[in-house]
């Protein structure tokens, strides 16, 4: 075998060694490491608890544009609804990535949604109150109802 020729098999047969030395200690850093959170593309759209003209656009936008969703009816009077909600994580997984409320979010019981909130909270999802009025509530502030003099002069 010709010197130089020896030397590039030389060559190549470390690169592959040290590549196998290297490769192992990522891939088990890797599996030892904090799995991510994952999300599903998939909408959560609480409906009203009679079929409403708002749940009734809101599938009609979410199944014309393609985006698939998971209907949720609630139950019982307006200020006292009760919500029956699908699994909404698997471990790190989330189900949905986004949820959009048709009807307003105060129509339910107190402590109603505080697994929907935490659910939100953990996997960072974003929600839609499509049929609410601004309210500090929601963490909104209607900036037509501020009429101080301070508010007028900006």
């Amino acid at each position: 075998m010709k010197p130089t020729k020896w030397l590039l098999t030389k060559v190549a047969c470390a690169v592959i060694a040290m590549s196998g030395a290297l490769v192992a200690p990522l891939a088990s850093g890797v599996a030892s490491a904090a799995t991510p959170n994952t999300l599903d593309l998939n909408v959560l759209l609480i409906g009203g608890v009679t079929p409403s003209a708002t749940t009734a656009a809101w599938q009609s936008a979410l199944s014309s544009e393609g985006v698939a969703y998971t209907l949720v009816a609630p139950s019982g009077a307006y200020g006292s609804e009760t919500l029956t909600l699908p699994t909404l994580s698997s471990g790190t997984t989330a189900n949905f990535d986004g949820v959009v409320f048709a009807d307003s979010p105060f129509a339910f019981a107190s402590g109603q949604l505080a697994s929907l909130f935490a659910f939100e909270s953990q996997f960072q999802i974003r929600q839609i109150d499509a049929y609410a009025y601004p309210s500090p509530l929601l963490g909104e502030t209607d900036v037509t109802s501020d009429r101080s003099p301070a508010r007028r002069a900006r």
